[in-house]
């Protein structure tokens, strides 16, 4: 398996979110994405174009991609963060999705392990991100490699709308 996060197909990767968006629609628990809404095109562009979209790769395979940036929902700035780093030491996880044929086998900690690598080379103190309450993977994942629970907080995003997310940090 190999990191990386330059020479991205935005083709490819927005297939990728596709496949995965289909496959969630049929799971008990789920991110909230919807395609085409989140994440969008735009949105999926604008991190290859910065190379802050990361992909696993088999070969050809994608077998997991992800988003570590510095944009952060408005809220976050209300949020006692237990790291008391501010926002533009951190980085922010958005998007992590594995291949679902490639799932429960340790993907998505190998991914985030090379995130969390990326970001201290660069020079950040931690990566925060929020979980859709009720993504049991996602609540069950992070916290078993060591990110720590902040908080529980109303956000608006435009593919759930207003609802509850709980909020993590990891300190690199």
């Amino acid at each position: 398996m190999r990191f990386v996060n330059t020479g991205l197909s935005f083709e490819n990767i927005n297939a990728f979110y596709d496949m995965l968006i289909e496959h969630l629609d049929d799971a008990k628990y789920s991110p909230g994405w919807k395609k085409g809404i989140y994440p969008d095109e735009e949105m999926i562009r604008e991190a290859i174009d910065t190379e802050c979209m990361h992909a696993a790769m088999d070969g050809d395979t994608i077998l997991a991609v992800a988003m570590l940036d510095s944009n952060y929902n408005d809220e976050y700035k209300n949020v006692e963060w237990k790291s008391g780093f501010k926002l533009d030491e951190c980085l922010m996880l958005h998007v992590l999705g594995v291949n679902p044929a490639y799932q429960k086998h340790g993907i998505g900690s190998k991914m985030l392990k090379h995130l969390e690598n990326h970001a201290k080379k660069l020079g950040y103190k931690a990566i925060r991100l929020d979980v859709l309450r009720g993504n049991l993977p996602a609540e069950r994942l992070y916290p078993s490699i060591g990110y720590d629970f902040i908080d529980t907080i109303e956000i608006y995003y435009a593919d759930t709308g207003l609802t509850y997310y709980h909020l993590y940090e990891k300190v690199l």
